[in-house]
Order: C-alpha cells, then sequence, then structure tokens
C-alpha cells in the first residue's frame, strides 16, 4: 500500500450506533423507559432510583409522578414546534428543559422561554411540587437529574458475548501504517473500556491507574507516546463523578472514576466528598455550552480539535452529524486541507442523509463529488479493519506525490 503512508495518525469518531449491536439501548428505546417505567423513586441523596418502590411514602414516589407529567406536556410542545418531522426523544426534553432551568438560575438570560413559563406556571405542574416542599424552580432541575438517572440505568450493562467486531480497533492498533490510533467517542456507556479490559488491550483514557480503588482525570497522560491506543469521551462517561477535596474545598474538585463514589479517599487516605455522580454530556444544541463551561469537557474538546488537524484520516460510525459543535470542527477540518478525508461506515446513506443537518448537509454533494466524503456501505459490526484499512490508504504515485484515488 504504499510507504509514503506509514506512521499516520488515524481517528475514529464514535456514535451509540456502534453500541447497538451489542445489545445497548438507542435513543428511542431510553425515551420509552423514561416514560413507562412503573418502579422509580427519589432517594433521600437526590438520585432517582429504578427500582422496586412498594410501601415508600409519597415524598419518594410523587416527585416522579409530577416529573412524568411534566415531560408529556414539554414532549408535546416539541413535537408541535417539529410538526411530525421527527420523533421527539430524551436528548430533546434535556435540551428544552435545560434552557428553562439556566435561565430560571441566571446561567443564561434567555427571554425567549417567558411565555413557556408562564404556560408552565399555568398548567399546575409548580403547586404540586411545592405541596411536595421543594422549591419549585427546582422542579427543572430535579427533571434534568431524572432524566440523566434513567441514561444511567439503561446504559449500565455488562460486556456481551457478542462483542467480537470490536477487534477491529486492536487490528487497527496493530497495523504498523498506524503510528497513534485516536477513537473519540460520544457514547456514555462502558462498552469500549470493558472490550479493552477483558482482551488486555493497554489504553490511554485519560485517567491514572487504580490508586486506593480511584482513579483521577489527568489530560497530560495523552502526551504519553504508548500505548498507540487512546480513548477520548468527548461527553463523559457514566462511571465519572466530581468529587471534593474537605481540605481544600474551592480549588480541589475533580472528576475521577471510583470503585465505590460515597466512600472514596484520596491517595493520602483522607475522604473525598462526593458532587455529582453526572458527570456527562445529553441534550442537543446546549452541548456545545457544555465544551466551554466545564473544564474537562473544555480540554477533551480542545484535544479533539488537535489530534484532528494532526491527521488526515478519520472514520466515522454511529454518529448522526447531529451534534453542532463536533461539526463545525469537522467541517474547518475537512476544508482546512485538500488530503483530508472522512470514511463513513453506515448501511443505509439515504437515512444517514436524512439525519444530517446544517453546514455539512449544506456542503454534502460536493464534499461527496471531490471524493473527501467517502463509504462503507455496510453495518459496523459486519466491518474489519482491512475493509477500511484499504478505502484509506486507496493512492497512485503521481511526481511522487499521494493522491487519493
Amino acid at each position: 500500500m504504499g510507504n509514503n503512508i506509514r506512521g499516520e495518525r488515524i481517528c475514529f469518531l464514535l456514535g451509540s450506533g456502534i453500541s447497538i449491536p451489542a445489545g445497548f439501548p438507542g435513543t428511542e428505546e431510553i425515551t420509552k423507559f423514561m416514560f413507562d417505567c412503573e418502579e422509580c423513586f427519589r432517594y433521600t441523596d437526590g438520585t432517582y432510583v429504578f427500582s422496586s418502590c412498594r410501601s415508600l411514602p409519597e415524598v419518594y414516589t410523587e416527585p416522579v409522578s409530577i416529573i412524568k407529567r411534566f415531560l408529556c406536556f414539554l414532549k408535546e410542545e416539541i413535537s408541535q414546534y417539529y410538526k411530525s418531522k421527527k420523533v421527539v426523544n430524551y436528548e430533546d426534553l434535556f435540551y428544552m428543559v435545560s434552557q428553562i432551568a439556566d435561565a430560571q438560575s441566571k446561567e443564561y438570560d434567555n427571554p425567549a422561554i417567558q411565555s413557556l413559563l408562564d404556560k408552565i406556571l399555568s398548567k399546575g405542574f409548580l403547586d404540586s411540587w411545592e405541596k411536595m416542599k421543594f422549591k419549585w424552580q427546582g422542579l427543572f432541575k430535579e427533571v434534568r437529574h431524572y432524566i440523566i438517572d434513567a441514561v444511567r440505568k439503561k446504559l449500565f450493562l455488562p460486556l456481551p458475548e457478542n462483542a467480537s467486531y470490536l477487534n477491529l480497533f486492536a487490528d487497527a492498533a496493530r497495523d504498523k501504517r498506524v503510528n497513534m490510533l485516536d477513537l473519540f467517542s460520544l457514547n456514555h456507556d462502558l462498552l469500549l473500556e470493558q472490550y479493552f479490559m477483558k482482551n488486555n488491550i493497554s489504553v490511554i483514557d485519560g485517567f491514572t491507574p487504580l490508586n486506593n480503588d480511584l482513579r483521577c482525570w489527568q489530560a497530560s497522560l495523552y502526551e504519553k507516546d504508548e500505548p498507540k491506543l487512546r480513548l477520548y469521551k468527548l461527553h463523559g462517561s457514566i462511571n465519572w463523578c466530581r468529587v471534593r477535596n474537605e481540605d481544600n474545598p474551592l480549588y480541589s474538585q475533580q472528576i475521577v472514576i471510583a470503585t465505590d463514589p460515597d466512600h472514596s479517599k484520596d491517595k493520602k487516605g483522607n475522604y473525598l466528598t462526593l458532587l455529582d455522580e453526572r458527570s456527562f454530556l445529553i441534550g442537543t444544541f446546549n452541548k456545545m455550552l457544555d465544551y466551554t463551561a466545564k473544564d474537562i469537557f473544555l480540554q477533551l474538546f480542545c484535544i479533539f480539535r488537535q489530534h484532528l488537524y494532526g491527521s488526515s484520516r478519520l472514520i466515522v460510525s454511529g454518529y448522526s452529524f447531529s451534534d453542532k459543535g463536533i461539526n463545525s470542527v469537522l467541517i474547518n477540518w475537512l476544508l482546512s486541507n485538500k488530503n483530508n478525508l472522512i470514511l463513513i461506515i453506515h448501511p443505509d446513506l439515504s437515512l444517514l442523509r436524512r439525519d444530517v443537518g446544517g453546514t455539512i448537509l449544506n456542503k454534502w454533494k460536493i464534499l461527496v463529488e471531490k471524493k473527501v466524503l467517502r463509504f462503507i456501505n455496510r453495518r459496523f459490526e459486519e466491518t474489519s479493519w482491512d475493509d477500511v484499512a484499504s478505502e484509506l490508504w486507496r493512492f497512485k504515485s503521481i511526481n511522487n506525490k499521494g493522491r487519493y484515488i
């Protein structure tokens, strides 16, 4: 395949579509669970527990009932906007309620939601919420917590037996033509981590080695030369926690992976205070704010852009091109160098193109004509690294220069 392409940095951008073949739920299934689950209660620590709630006092169960009614109201409001052009899912709902919550908390001014807020006030949701001795503004924050906890519940699954299709990444890491292999994942589940652990595949994921049942976020780990395989979870993970060291409470908040988050200790043996187990991003356009407002996601977003610009090859699978922040990086990178290429693995390109929006959709036709968008028309689980590599490096030499054909 030519010595001129040896030692390249190869990047993958992965969405939830790569987890579905392993039995992980899709967006529609999670949304349905959020509305239909019959056993759920709000625990005293503010988390929503999806298990039997029989014989519990109303103070545990009534918040869930109010939240579900409120979500049904929001779903109807969103549906009226889209006019049957799309099926409303939990990401849409989270974005909607985030706008309300952020405006109410004065985090971001948003005069456009005032008429919606007036409508909410007239519906009586907040009267019911106040009877539970909660501040009514807290309803919107609680709705977000409920959605996130429902997502965590559905995604906390063990590694299935049928995950051998992920061998594609192991084969790519062994390929001598690949100098660095970056897996940028938008998924919150633990499928890739479990697969790498089970198969003893070394990977840098941005967290320190286990110490006192604790791993701490340290972005500088990605600067190491080995191993060549790196995992970047751009939207966080269901096993990330935010903790604080009480010895220095103002300046010591950090993201960790803990075996027992409620009883974790630092390297000196001091107990850490668990601040939040919801350290991952969901929603739609609100993610662009999170990329800049939350330090770990800003770091990851910057690394994504930096490393992508250090590569000329990006393989995309399982991603619907609906994240405006990610799309902005992709289109600017594509147009920055005529040798840059996106290879998309998808079985139904007409279906994929239907979901694509914004700038990428506007440039879709010309990108295909210029052959900077290439496709493997099959399911990810039916695709091997050999299939990918043959498409990535189909070169001919003209005047000692590589040209993609």
